[in-house]
């Protein structure tokens, strides 16, 4: 407990300092619109840092005295009040810039500048996100500027350029490699690259998706999931890290009874290498796909979803599946109705509530406020919560 509340007093410290390096820019009438955006984004990413060290704090409540259970949620609400202050002072000012048709692009990227002695119609110019030194964003950062801004560099300008599109925290680790630009991507290679790093960052987010259910929404999510940390593996060239069996079974296991029978039929009775066996999967997961944005997703019944994938079958085993598992909300939830509705993380009525409103709910129906269910051991302690690779945020 001791170390995460140190966690969590230094995040708020680097949090100050990024708060104060952009009120400083923005009280410079001089400040460029790419500048204003750079300290804003590294003030968010503090931000970030500050939410989860605090979240991961207020998991020892038990040991907590009742002084210190009392600060919890006035600590954070401070905060909160500073950076939604910096957000609303920054979104104003950059509006100002923009309709003064201030540039920007920032002046250290002069590649991007049109010729002005070309005669070529002008198009819009293209922006390109900085790297904040995500790991899940590092391969599409490295695809995207190799493809699109590369090949508007001359070769010796290419370490420079690089450099301007990295964080300042981020820009700090490859100080040492100057303007070499090979140095430099093997040094983020070496930090942001690490495929081992990546796929547990992956696994970890396979782990935070619910059981599966035949909601379409969630469904959705999974496959994009899926989809998105197959691609990236592809980009650092690590395919083979994601076609094993332990990734495959994870997935089999968030899908919903009706794709889980679909897919046996694929499966059973066959001999397949893990490699084989993934690429069925994802032509499975892509088919779902198109057939849920077809029909609108979440704006689709269970039922009628049923109807659309297995028109024809009287067999129930689908039916009795897709119960299986499932938790319905327990705002519309009515006693003695064993029909399975939408659970609680997906209630447009809770989501649209204010968080105050939403934890009374909680309370008041004594669900577990790690996993919002109120089967869950969790709803005595959260400390018991049955789905500890699962947090409500």
């Amino acid at each position: 407990m001791e170390k995460a509340k140190q966690e969590r007093t230094l995040a708020k410290g680097q949090f100050t300092r990024a708060e104060n390096s952009l009120r400083k820019v923005l009280e410079n009438p001089e400040s460029q619109t790419s500048t204003i955006e750079r300290r804003f984004n590294e003030l968010n990413q503090k931000w970030t840092l500050v939410q989860e060290t605090h979240d991961q704090f207020s998991l020892f409540q038990a040991e907590m005295t009742d002084v210190e259970k009392e600060q919890l949620e006035p600590w954070l609400l401070e905060l909160i009040e500073r950076f939604d202050e910096m957000e609303i002072k920054a979104d104003k000012l950059l509006e100002e810039k923009i309709a003064k048709n201030i540039p920007v692009v920032p002046a250290a990227q002069p590649h991007l500048l049109p010729n002005p002695t070309s005669h070529v119609v002008k198009i819009e110019r293209l922006k390109f996100s900085l790297f904040e030194g995500n790991i899940r964003r590092y391969p599409q950062f490295k695809e995207e500027f190799n493809v699109h801004i590369r090949p508007q560099c001359q070769k010796s300008q290419l370490g420079f350029v690089l450099k301007s599109y990295l964080a300042s925290h981020v820009r700090e680790d490859v100080e040492c490699c100057g303007d070499d630009y090979v140095a430099i991507w093997e040094r983020l290679d070496q930090k942001y690259g690490n495929v081992g790093q990546l796929i547990r960052k992956i696994l970890g987010e396979i782990q935070m998706l619910p059981a599966g259910n035949n909601d379409g929404d969630s469904t959705l999510r999974m496959i994009n999931m899926v989809d998105k940390a197959h691609r990236d593996l592809v980009r650092l060239d690590a395919e083979e890290e994601m076609c094993n069996a332990t990734i495959i079974s994870m997935i089999e296991k968030l899908m919903p009874p009706m794709m889980y029978q679909e897919w046996l039929k694929v499966v059973s009775g066959k001999s397949h290498v893990s490699r084989a066996k993934f690429k069925l999967l994802v032509e499975l997961l892509h088919d779902w796909r198109n057939r849920l944005e077809y029909e609108g997703s979440g704006n689709t019944s269970t039922e009628m979803r049923a109807n659309v994938f297995h028109a024809g079958n009287s067999d129930s085993t689908y039916k009795e599946r897709s119960l299986e598992g499932r938790h319905s909300c327990w705002l519309h939830r009515v006693e003695g109705d064993s029909r399975v509705i939408h659970p609680i993380w997906n209630c447009n009525e809770f989501l649209n509530r204010s968080e105050d409103e939403r934890a009374n709910l909680v309370k008041q129906y004594k669900a577990c406020k790690m996993c919002l269910l109120t089967t869950c051991n969790g709803t005595e302690d959260p400390l018991k919560c049955n789905r500890p690779g699962f947090r409500c945020r």
